[in-house]
Order: structure tokens, then sequence, then C-alpha cells
């Protein structure tokens, strides 16, 4: 036979003509041997190929008509029965055999469960759970590969601020993890530089990071060109830095930024821990993990007169070994343990974070600020928060940035962003400040 030039079909795509043999509708007799797990009879033909015959039930003999072939197996209905089996019944649906949603309403229903039932028991436990563990592996392999050929195409780590591996995924590399008050996260941080006259939004992006102190600069410095020179930067305590304070300091902005710990040193927080101390108003039921014990602190240790020595918890003496220690800008004085002392203390597990392998107790008392150490731009910040103006200031930055957040979050809806890539997160940031900077241009009658 001369083989078909290939045509060609609507997607392009070249296909070939081959010749299809024809089936053979002579019907034959077959003798019914077996039930498959579908409802059909099996026969076997002169030459030893199976035949699965439709209709026709153990232990008959029938006459059948082939519908299709395969290498394998045949195909086939049944005709006529020549020798009926004396399990099958009558039928109760008029259209059994037409419809196709049942395969042994035929047979005796006795004999249907067993026939059931012998087909699950072919299929065993241990090769289920075979097939289920093959699946498994096999998924985990394309998974693997799909991986090693990321890496391959990506083979540097993102680095963060500190130089540490920005932990990501491999579906949307410019994200981050990071910890939120619902648990760790997947996704963008999204900040804005609001004007305080008419909460209008100056700036907005949306960044691949859990850190807010690498998103200062960047803000900032979009915002300078338009920057006047009574303009005063404020941000929250998660922008306080000495790099970025220092940064702004060179820039000439002037800036309000407060440390973690300021509401501590403001008597208009006197009395927090009352409300701290209150449980969650969503009281989580599950059960928590057992609290570590609490270590020996440097003011649980009594320092000499002469600050010769310090008494430890236990009674022992821990002797002085730096008088004028430099650390991080503050005068310190050090004490260390005694073998003898430590080595078979009772208490080494309440005073040691790793009492297995660590010799003795080590104690750095502070004295207040070095005379050699320079004065940082954290330092000035603080006395510069801790004055009358530095309060004002933090108190207009809550009544000007947080109603701005609340309206985007719980009036326009935006709990979460919904694309992926830095570049699309970022527009839909904007998109979002850019209907709030509308809605604000409307409500002042700029429209009108």
């Amino acid at each position: 036979m001369t083989p078909k030039k290939p045509l060609c079909d609507n997607n392009g795509l070249a296909r070939s003509l081959r010749h299809v043999a024809k089936i053979d509708q002579t019907p034959f007799p077959a003798d019914i041997l077996d039930l498959s797990h579908d409802g059909r009879g099996v026969a076997r033909r002169d030459n030893g190929k199976a035949v699965f015959v439709a209709g026709a039930l153990p232990g008959e003999k029938v006459m059948a008509k082939q519908t299709a072939r395969s290498r394998s197996f045949d195909e086939a209905t049944t005709l006529e029965v020549l020798q009926r089996s004396p399990d099958r019944v009558e039928p109760r649906c008029p259209h059994f055999g037409t419809c196709g949603g049942c395969a042994l309403q035929h047979l005796d229903e006795t004999k249907q469960i067993l026939a059931k039932q012998r087909a699950a028991d072919a299929t065993t436990a241990e090769g289920a759970l075979e097939s289920k563990a093959q699946r498994r592996l096999e998924r985990l392999q394309a998974e693997a590969a799909k991986l090693r050929e990321w890496l391959k195409e990506h083979p540097h780590d993102r680095k963060s601020a500190k130089g540490k591996p920005r932990l990501s995924n491999r579906t949307d590399n410019e994200s981050a993890k990071m910890p939120t008050d619902k648990g760790v996260i997947q996704g963008y941080t999204g900040v804005a530089a609001v004007d305080e006259a008419h909460q209008i939004i100056l700036e907005a992006q949306a960044h691949g990071t859990g850190s807010e102190q690498e998103l200062l600069l960047p803000v900032s410095g979009a915002i300078q060109p338009i920057a006047r020179e009574h303009t005063v930067v404020c941000a929250d305590s998660g922008y306080h830095s000495e790099d970025n304070l220092k940064r702004l300091e060179d820039k000439g902005l002037e800036a309000f930024i407060p440390d973690r710990l300021y509401r501590q040193r403001d008597p208009r927080y006197a009395g927090q821990e009352q409300h701290t101390a209150k449980p969650e108003a969503l009281w989580d039921k599950s059960d928590k993990p057992a609290e570590k014990p609490k270590l020996f602190q440097p003011s649980d240790f009594k320092v000499a007169a002469d600050q010769s020595h310090c008494i430890c918890p236990a009674g022992k003496r821990l002797y002085r070994n730096g008088g004028n220690c430099n650390i991080g800008g503050r005068r310190a004085i050090k004490f260390s343990g005694a073998q003898r002392d430590c080595g078979r203390c009772q208490k080494r597990a309440q005073c040691l974070r790793h009492p297995q392998r660590t010799p003795v107790r080590q104690v750095a008392i502070f004295l207040g600020k070095h005379a050699k150490a320079a004065e940082k731009a954290t330092e000035r910040m603080k006395r510069k928060i801790d004055t009358e103006r530095g309060r004002e200031m933090l108190a207009r930055r809550f009544a000007t940035v947080e109603p701005v957040f609340g309206n985007l979050r719980c009036n326009k809806g935006l709990n979460r962003f919904t694309l992926r890539g830095r570049q699309k997160v970022d527009g839909q940031w904007k998109l979002y400040c850019l209907v709030h900077n509308i809605e604000k241009l409307a409500h002042s009658g700029y429209a009108k």
C-alpha cells in the first residue's frame, strides 16, 4: 500500500492517514468462563485471545458479535444466549442494556454481591498502598525536577538587608515569608507616605520583604523632590534603625521615628501593663507549650561596693575580669564564675542557657555611656522623641496615617494582595491608593 501524503489540520500540525483494519462482525459462539470487574463476560478465542462480551454471564454459551479490537483483547456484544445460566434473571429496568448505567441487573442479586466482593478482593490492600506510594513518589520526583530546573535558572539567593537569604518559594520568588499577627505568610508589604493636611497618599510602594527598616529610604527618597523646608518625616518604630536615621540626617530631612521602648519612657502610657496582661479577645483554646523557665538576669547578681566581685543567686562569688569595657557604646564591668563553683551548682539550669556545654556564668553590669563612645543617631532620636514636640509629632502621625490604612483595608476591602510578582502587586497597591486619593478629592469639592 502506498502511504498517502501528510495532511495539515486546522492548527497547522502535520498528521498522516493510517490504514485502519476492518473489524470482522461475523457472529461467533463463545463460552463464558468468568466475569470481569465491569460486569462483562470473559471468553477465549481459538487462538487464546481474551474477549470481553457485554450481556453474558459465567457458565453461558452465547452467540456474540465483535465490536472493537486491540492488540491484547477484543470486545463483543451478545446477540443470542444459546445456553442460559441459572443465575440469569429478568432485569427490573426496561432501559437496561441501552442507558449503560447498570451492568449486572441481569444477574441474581446474591450473585451480584459475590461478584462485586470478588472484584474488590482482587485489588489487595497491599497493592493499593503500593500504587499510592508509587504515585506519590512520581509526584515528588516531578516536583524535585522542577525545583532543580528552577535553581539552575536562579542560582543566587535573594539577600536581605542583613545579608541573610530571604526565604521565598518557587511560585513567586519576589515575595517573602513574613511574620504577622495571623502567623507566617508569604506575601508583600505595602508602604505609603501620606500628607498630613489632606491625607493624600504621596507615594505608595510594595516590596517583597517583611522588614520595614528596608522600606524607609526608598519611600523617603521618592518624596524628597516634593519636600519643602518645613517637611517632617514621621514613621512608626518598625522603621527605627541606626542606618536609617543617619541617612536621613545626611539628606537633611527632619524625622521623628521612635524606638520600640519609647512608650515605657512616656508618662502618658503609664499603667498600660494592666491592659497588655489581659488575655486575647479571641481566646485560643488550644494547648499551649509549657513556658521555658526564665534565666537569672544581671539584676539578680549583687555587685560589691568596690566592684571587685559580685554574688550570684546561689551565693557564690563571681570575680571581675573587665573593669572598663566598651559594649555598644556603654561602659560595662564583666564578672566570671569559677569552675569549682559553677560546675557542681544545683542552679545551672536556671543560670546558663546551655548548661551542658557552658562551663561558667559570665555577667556584664552596665554603668552608663562609655567615655570614648561616639553619640549615635539613635541616641539623638531618643532624646528628640522624649521631648514635648516629639510626643506631639507621634500623635499627629497616628491621626494622619492610620485612618488611611483603615480606609483601604476596611472600606475598600484590601485585606490581601491577589496577584503574584512584585510589579503586579505594586500596581494593585498603587491602584487602591489612587482610588483613596480620588475619593479625598471628590469629598473636598475638587470635582465641582
